[in-house]
């Protein structure tokens, strides 16, 4: 709705800024109702990765935090249009393992920290999440298809990116939902 409403009287790119804004700040009046005190593990700040876009004549305009996907599909030609801010505190998780103290090093000290080497985003309603929203536009083209997906279901389509020009959306949808159930590590996810 506050893209749809900004977009009547702003630039595409003002207008993500200001939903992007809201969003974030909705997720912070969240957690600040829900939480007395955060401890990083139990108690844990509400957040969410997210990717947004609008088509306004000729170009597809988009922001987005985390690992949420952006895919450009025309004819049979597939092509990743965002990275995935998670790779190395992936890596760093992978190292480390499932400990709790490799939880709460994630949780304190690389989530929305931009000084540190592991640092990725994801919105909490911390102000520093912003820090971390990339903007893009891509030009379109007649038959031309963009496709926004979750990060849980990134892997899927990197897999198997012809599945994006081959076949239906339902079906998409339907292989995409049951990858993802398989893939759930924590009751977050």
């Amino acid at each position: 709705q506050v893209l749809a409403r900004t977009l009547e009287t702003a630039s595409p790119d003002e207008a993500l800024r200001t939903a992007v804004v809201a969003g974030n700040d909705a997720i912070h009046r969240y957690n600040r109702a829900k939480f007395s005190h955060v401890d990083y593990l139990e108690n844990d700040l509400a957040g969410t990765v997210a990717i947004i876009g609008v088509c306004v004549a000729d170009a597809f305009h988009y922001a987005f935090i985390g690992d949420c996907c952006c895919y450009s599909v025309f004819r049979d030609d597939v092509v990743r249009i965002t990275s995935p801010q998670t790779t190395k505190v992936a890596a760093y998780r992978a190292s480390a393992g499932s400990t709790t103290e490799a939880t709460l090093t994630i949780r304190r000290e690389f989530r929305n920290n931009k000084q540190s080497a592991f640092g990725y985003g994801v919105f909490t309603g911390e102000p520093q999440a912003l820090e971390f929203v990339e903007y893009g536009q891509i030009p379109l083209a007649a038959g031309q298809t963009i496709v926004l997906a979750s990060d849980g279901v990134a892997p899927l389509f990197d897999s198997a990116p012809q599945m994006l020009y081959e076949t239906s959306p339902e079906a998409i949808l339907a292989e995409a939902e049951e990858f993802e159930a398989g893939q759930k590590m924590r009751s977050d996810d």
